[in-house]
């Protein structure tokens, strides 16, 4: 006999997106039917629903069709990642959710829909050092960033900094320290996103700023990216 608890299991980050499709169609089917209604009445995130409300029902419809159009043009990754990654967080709501009604009851489990685990593992190394895609300035005042994908990841992080400011980098800590000089315009700006595509605004136009990124999950961030110099409009 194992004294660790059951509980409902976020298995369903890793499935193939088609696989997603499937499991989130039998997770609004058992939660939605009499018993799974009366076992689950208040769920934080509604079963059905039409964008712009985010139910169960809009993210597999947004999945869905984010996949067909990425299966139609291959150049749509973007959006079908993007379109995944609301999916993860909305399914990831409703299974904690499902876990604080069922209090690590299997049988209650069972009429989720969710599949059940003990494994208590986690997340032991950070990420690797991101891959950088592109760097641009494209509009005044703002850096748009995009990262490689990166499946060892669950966040991603960004710094643009002038370059009278010095980065020193320990673990998950940055600091800076500067020394001004005149007028020469100083300013730090930080960006953390769940998105390898980020941006920032509200920059200092037409000076120079130097740029890093890196990747983070549970236990940590990864080193970040070589400096690399940037123009902002």
């Amino acid at each position: 006999m194992s004294a660790i608890k059951v509980k409902a299991s976020k298995d369903f980050i890793e499935m193939s997106v088609t696989d997603k499709l499937a499991f989130g169609g039998y997770v609004r089917t058992m939660m939605g039917n009499v018993a799974g209604l009366g076992k689950f009445p208040f769920p934080t995130v509604p079963l059905s629903g039409a964008l712009p409300i985010v139910s169960l029902s809009s993210l597999d419809s947004d999945l869905n069709a984010k996949n067909n159009a990425w299966l139609a043009n291959p150049s749509l990754i973007d959006a079908l990642e993007l379109s995944e990654i609301d999916w993860i967080a909305g399914y990831d709501q409703d299974c904690d959710y499902v876990n604080s009604i069922a209090k690590n009851n299997p049988a209650v489990i069972d009429m989720s829909g969710y599949h059940k685990t003990k494994d208590v593992r986690s997340v032991t190394h950070v990420p690797t050092t991101p891959v950088m895609k592109s760097a641009d300035s494209s509009v005044t005042g703002g850096f748009d960033v995009e990262l490689g994908i990166q499946k060892d990841a669950t966040g991603f992080g960004g710094v643009l900094y002038t370059p009278n400011l010095t980065p020193v980098v320990n673990g998950s800590q940055v600091t800076f320290s500067f020394t001004l000089m005149g007028d020469v315009p100083a300013q730090i700006a930080f960006v953390t996103s769940q998105s390898r595509k980020f941006s920032f605004r509200n920059l200092i136009s037409l000076i120079k700023m130097k740029l890093m990124a890196w990747a983070f999950n549970a236990a940590g961030m990864s080193n970040p990216t070589p400096p690399s110099d940037n123009s902002i409009k």
